[in-house]
């Protein structure tokens, strides 16, 4: 866990560390993205977080 801020600096990382933790996707994505496209973004998220943040994102 005190590697956590270290994740959310590479994406990479947290891509592989998003597998183990869940819950860190979702505050992740929250923070990057705004509260209407993370709502519609959330049933896709469950799929696969990295994918989701590409389309939604743009």
């Amino acid at each position: 866990m005190m590697g956590g801020d270290v994740v959310y600096a590479s994406g990479i990382t947290a891509k592989c560390h998003f597998s183990t933790w869940r819950p860190l996707r979702y505050r992740v994505s929250y923070a990057l993205l705004p509260p209407f496209p993370f709502l519609l973004s959330l049933p896709v998220m469950t799929r696969g977080s990295s994918l989701s943040l590409s389309p939604v994102y743009t």
